[in-house]
């Protein structure tokens, strides 16, 4: 484990995700930096130094291979842009990318966190689009490898 990187046993990932596709959510719609609106969101919902170290772990990946993740996402959604599809897919959709590139936990469970993150977020439609992206991506990288 590198110095900066969180251990991973005492993250609520689940949350760090929550947090991070809210963040990418209002820099979508307001600009500006991963980091602060990161932060603050941490502080309402009190989370833990370490939920906060994961979720900005996946925004500063996001933030150093935001055109690779995005080019991955573009390419596996048929005939719609990236830009077009509502904010909370797209950047439910971009933490998984993340997760899966990084390799630090199983794919399956990136996958199922995206799946969980859209019902919560959305609804069942929105898992099943999540999903039906999500799939062939995972199985593209894994032929890749």
């Amino acid at each position: 484990m590198k110095p900066n990187e969180p251990n991973l046993v005492s993250v609520d990932r689940h949350q760090s995700r929550i947090l991070t596709v809210q963040a990418l959510c209002h820099v979508d719609a307001q600009g500006g930096r991963l980091d602060v609106p990161l932060v603050e969101l941490a502080r309402e919902a009190e989370a833990k130094s370490s939920t906060l170290a994961y979720a900005r772990t996946l925004c500063e990946h996001y933030a150093l291979a935001a055109d690779d993740v995005d080019g991955r996402l573009g390419r596996h959604l048929d005939d719609r842009k990236l830009g077009r599809v509502d904010a909370v897919s797209r950047n439910v959709l971009r933490v998984a990318v993340i997760e899966l590139l990084q390799g630090k936990i199983p794919p399956k469970v990136a996958l199922n966190e995206a799946i969980e993150l859209a019902r919560e977020f959305a609804d069942d439609d929105t898992a099943r689009f999540v999903n039906g992206v999500l799939d062939p991506l995972y199985r593209d990288l894994k032929e890749s490898v």
